[in-house]
């Protein structure tokens, strides 16, 4: 089982407000998605992208690298409702996954409040969303919806930033599931340094991979926070 050598789809397609661009590198004979999310203006992002890409292939997973191009209101963080409005965009997402390929779990990686609407959808469809993997995350805006979530949740943040510490803290005290918070040395935001935006893509892939596929997790590099 292994990456079909080039074959790629491209993914073209608009819920309302939201516009999804990216590409589907399928697998031979792989149940599982692995789905790697970022917005339209994740200059940082498209590299942690492109390796996750390679990461999730080389372990076996079809992938999906995505973008889905917000709103204003939506990337200022107005809160749950906007959350939610996009989640509905990921349903539709995974259902035209499906028409390609008949899936058994999905696992999503995300970003600020995209990772917000990733835990609606956990919590709206926990069987079929397997994993979670969340970097410099606002996990916080998914609200209630936190408290309905099984799919084991990795949050990953720069152990310099307070805020964002503040929100993880908060949502991974109100999260029901497997969960690891962990705090990357970095100055803020894990997408200024190349190279520790590179090392937690790795870090990502394998929780993803060990949760899709049963491979060992390795020690996280970094501090866990006690108690998560």
């Amino acid at each position: 089982m292994g990456y079909l050598g080039g074959a790629r789809i491209g993914i073209a397609h608009d819920c309302g407000e939201y516009s999804i661009r990216g590409v589907f590198y399928p697998v031979a004979g792989s149940p599982d998605i692995a789905v790697i999310l970022g917005d339209g203006i994740d200059g940082h992002y498209a590299s942690v992208r492109e390796l996750l890409t390679k990461q999730m292939q080389a372990s076996g997973i079809s992938t999906a690298s995505v973008r889905i191009s917000l709103p204003h209101d939506s990337r200022a963080s107005t809160g749950v409702i906007c959350c939610e409005d996009l989640e509905q965009a990921l349903e539709e997402l995974e259902d035209w996954l499906e028409e390609l390929q008949p899936i058994s779990r999905i696992g999503y990686f995300s970003g600020g409040v995209l990772s917000a609407a990733c835990l609606i959808a956990a919590a709206h469809r926990p069987n079929r969303i397997k994993v979670l993997a969340c970097c410099d995350a606002r996990p916080d805006l998914a609200g209630e919806h936190l408290l309905a979530v099984r799919s084991p949740t990795l949050l990953l943040t720069g152990g310099l930033n307070d805020l964002l510490i503040f929100y993880n803290k908060g949502a991974a005290h109100l999260l029901n599931c497997e969960k690891k918070l962990v705090l990357v040395p970095s100055e803020r935001s894990l997408t200024r340094n190349a190279k520790v935006l590179e090392i937690a893509a790795e870090q990502a892939a394998a929780w993803l991979t060990h949760h899709l596929s049963g491979e060992p997790d390795p020690s996280l590099a970094w501090r866990q926070v006690a108690g998560f």
